[in-house]
């Protein structure tokens, strides 16, 4: 057997490697790693490479003296037993552009070398078969939900999280924001006839409600607990069939709903930040937010709408945003008890509770800055996008489940109208003379780029991207010619 074995030891949580045995590789977390060489149970002496996984992530909870030290250990170890070797450190992320990641860059590395896979240098950084846009929310704004062929209880009850039951003054536009956002969500994964949707939401408890909310769709009671086998195995003829991915659902379950998502037997995967990262879903096509991340942490935004468009498969991400005028009261639980679960301090945090206004509209404006173009909206009147030439399948393209008259959403023209005249002449400032006279066309999401797909003329795939592409891969090769010459 000519295959090389490889050894491969994992340090995170309560997980540590057998001892006794060499491994090639060693994963696990900063702290762990740390842990385990203070402990005498890693030899430094053969270590030439060392990988920091999502680098900003890292940074953001507070690892960068961990890491630093880690990586000073290694080099002072090569130094102390005499050996001249180089360690290779390389940095790995969707997001490295921030200041604080730069500033890890210059610590950890020298002369470090940039490989752009996506194009950032020519302002770039999204996938290219990404499309993405928001659906901007009025607190004032009726929704038309579900036709009665498909939902067995249309009219279902939105679960909150109950901060207006326990205190009133905190405000009704909050509120309805909180109720409308759900219905919305439904409304648009069922005119983009989406078959598959992972759906992200701030908490835990928010991806119960969600959860609880689908599950009434289609006539579940809410104190019924639905397991995962039995969501795959019933023939219920669940039209909102859904599973939830997160910190508080434990290990095991969160991999069998993972895995009922991937095989197509659950419609909706409803998850927190917990899956944003390292989960690879082959060709998932639509992806909704309920919430977007703190302004704080945009970068999030960037890593969320990467779960869609991997590997030439078209995707589609839309974020429901609470409009610029409207601030949502979330719990921001700074309390001793676990989760804030029997907690009903609904006092602000600077005032000593457990809740703060959440600003979506700011994050917006963070999101952009970063992409460094504006968001695309969705037409509240029929869900189209029309800054990306997209509209949802309809009879008169596709067919569609709905009938015309209840594929609307309200058609009441707002003070401040969504579709901006000065972000659409934004937009449309992008675009070539020759794109902007090309007809709409629907992208099938969820397939492969092909010549339908590309006919879409949103898609970013352009020359120069192909030759930044070319020139990557020719950089990538010489900086592994150059590391395979330092092992000698």
């Amino acid at each position: 057997d000519l295959e090389p074995s490889i050894k491969v030891h994992l340090y995170a949580a309560d997980v540590k490697g057998p001892k006794g045995e060499e491994p090639d590789v060693i994963v696990g977390t900063p702290q762990k790693v740390k842990n385990s060489i203070r402990r005498g149970e890693l030899d430094l002496s053969r270590v030439f490479m060392l990988i920091l996984d999502e680098a900003d992530d890292l940074i953001k909870n507070d690892q960068e003296k961990i890491l630093a030290k880690l990586c000073d250990d290694i080099k002072t170890h090569g130094e102390r037993d005499g050996s001249s070797k180089r360690v290779q450190v390389i940095l790995t992320s969707a997001t490295l552009a921030s200041e604080e990641v730069q500033d890890m860059i210059k610590l950890l590395t020298t002369n470090a070398q940039w490989v752009d896979t996506k194009g950032s240098i020519l302002g770039n950084i999204l996938p290219d078969t990404v499309h993405h846009a928001f659906y901007r929310i009025h607190p004032d704004e009726p929704i038309i939900i579900s036709d009665d062929n498909y939902c067995k209880n249309p009219r279902a009850s939105v679960p909150t999280d109950g901060i207006y039951d326990l205190d009133p003054s905190t405000g009704l536009a909050s509120q309805e924001i909180k109720l409308k956002k759900p219905k919305i969500a439904v409304k648009i994964a069922d005119a983009y006839k989406m078959d598959r949707c992972m759906v992200f939401c701030r908490t835990n408890l928010d991806c119960d409600n969600l959860e609880t909310y689908l599950h009434s769709l289609d006539g579940i009671p809410p104190n019924r607990n639905v397991s995962v086998e039995e969501m795959m195995t019933s023939t219920a003829g669940y039209q909102y069939s859904c599973c939830v991915v997160a910190g508080a659902r434990g290990r095991q379950h969160n991999q069998e709903a993972l895995e009922a998502f991937k095989q197509g037997v659950i419609r909706f995967l409803i998850c927190t930040d917990v899956a944003a990262r390292g989960i690879d879903i082959s060709g998932l096509p639509f992806e909704l937010m309920l919430t977007l991340p703190p302004s704080d942490d945009a970068e999030t935004y960037i890593h969320r709408i990467g779960r869609v468009g991997r590997a030439g498969h078209m995707g589609l991400s839309i974020a429901i945003v609470a409009a610029d005028e409207v601030r949502e009261r979330v719990w921001f639980h700074k309390c001793n008890k676990p989760r804030g679960k029997g907690c009903h301090d609904t006092r602000l945090v600077k005032d000593g509770g457990c809740t703060i206004w959440f600003d979506e509209w700011k994050t917006v404006k963070a999101i952009e800055k970063i992409i460094k173009e504006p968001i695309p909206e969705v037409d509240p009147r029929d869900l189209s996008i029309p800054e990306l030439g997209i509209e949802p399948p309809t009879e008169k393209n596709k067919g569609s489940r709905d009938k015309p008259e209840d594929s609307r959403l309200n058609p009441i023209t707002h003070k401040d109208e969504s579709l901006s005249s000065k972000r659409r002449l934004m937009w449309l400032n992008r675009l070539t003379e020759e794109e902007s006279n090309k007809t709409s066309s629907t992208a099938i999401y969820g397939q492969l780029v092909n010549d339908r797909n590309m006919s879409c003329r949103s898609l970013k795939i352009n020359p120069r991207d192909v030759n930044l592409r070319n020139d990557t891969q020719i950089e990538e090769r010489k900086v592994t010619r150059m590391f395979l010459k330092t092992l000698g």
